[in-house]
């Protein structure tokens, strides 16, 4: 019995050093999608590149880790 999964295929990943000031990414390609949507914008449709690239670049730290409250006592 073959299920949806067996479609997917997932290339090697690949760095690009097209950041600014030559900061590296990794991408990664994979077959076997539809389509890829990110923030609710497809940037991928049957494996080809839309060129939408919604979001932001997120450098660094990204402020101070989430604090819990102690339980009311």
């Amino acid at each position: 019995m073959s299920s949806n999964y067996d479609k997917l295929h997932l290339h090697p990943p690949k760095v690009h050093y097209d950041l600014p000031v030559g900061g590296r990414r990794l991408e990664q390609q994979v077959d076997g999608y539809d389509a890829t949507i990110v923030s609710g914008v497809v940037t991928q449709r049957g494996g080809k590149p839309t060129g939408a690239r919604p979001g932001k670049l997120v450098r660094g730290a990204q402020g101070s880790q989430p604090k819990f409250g102690a339980a009311a006592g």
